[in-house]
This record gives C-alpha cells, structure tokens and sequence, in this order.
C-alpha cells in the first residue's frame, strides 16, 4: 500500500528540485545574457576609447592646418622671370623675419623649408638647393648668346 503522506513529501520535494533546475537553468541563462552583456559593453568601451583617440588625432590635424594657414598666408607666389617661380615672404608680414624664399615643391606638401644660394649660374639664373627634397631650384630668366656669325652649334673649329 502506497503511503500518501510519503508519496506526497517526495512530490514536494521533486517539485523543489525541478524548481530549483529550473532556477539554475535560468540562472545560467542569465548568467549567459550577462556575461554578452558584459562583452558587448567592453566592446563599446573600446570603441569610445578608439573614437576618443580619432577625434584627438583630428584636432591636432585640425590645430595644424589651422596654423598652416596662417603661415601660407604670409607667403606670395613669386615670378622670377623665365617662367621659374618660389614663395617669398611678404614683407609686410614678415613680423622681423629676414627675407626669405621657399621651396615650391614642400611648400605644395605644407612644408616650409627656406631655400639656400648655392650658386650664381653662367646663364643669369640663381641656383637655390632645398635641403629637406634635395631640388635644385633655378630662379631668373636664362640668358643665352647667340653663336657668333658664322659659327653653327656644336661646330668644333680647333684653329679659330
């Protein structure tokens, strides 16, 4: 004969322990969801952390072009005559700089590099050298004479 109160304090008990696997299998899956929780708010974080970066990369970017245009701003296009052309200082912005000519090819790159005389060339043109592109930079109109009446070019007369 089946005892009742028995048959009954083992279904309690069966009850309780189903409740307490649903409990843990509810936990778990909270657990779960709180751990994908976790991973996508690291993820954000990192993000933010990485935009936060950007953003500082492009005001500095920003804060340099601001002051690059300040500086170009100073500087004019120069013809030098011969279709040959550098930046120069303006001097009414020159605020006690000494006159100057800049490279053309760094100033395209927002570079300024001040040009150095090397030479005056046979032809009338200066020869300037910038140092950070390694260019030779020739300003002035070239001047060339003409063969003298008679002689054609590259004619080689050994006894003129």
């Amino acid at each position: 004969m089946v005892d009742i109160p028995s048959l009954l304090s083992s279904g309690f008990n069966l009850a309780e322990t189903i409740k307490s696997i649903v409990r843990m299998k509810n936990e778990v899956e909270k657990n779960k969801a709180i751990r994908e929780l976790d991973q996508t708010y690291m993820a954000l974080r990192e993000e933010y952390g990485r935009l936060q970066e950007e953003n500082e990369v492009l005001r500095e970017d920003n804060k340099k072009f601001k002051a690059w245009d300040t500086e170009n701003n100073r500087y004019k296009l120069r013809d030098f005559g011969g279709k040959t052309f550098a930046y120069e200082l303006d001097p009414e912005k020159a605020n006690g700089e000494e006159p100057h000519l800049l490279c053309p090819t760094c100033f395209q790159k927002k570079r300024k590099s001040i040009i150095q005389f090397t030479r005056k060339l046979g032809n009338g043109q200066d020869s300037y050298r910038c140092s950070p592109c390694n260019e030779y930079i020739y300003l002035g109109e070239a001047k060339y004479e003409p063969n003298p009446p008679g002689r054609h070019y590259g004619e080689f007369d050994p006894y003129p």
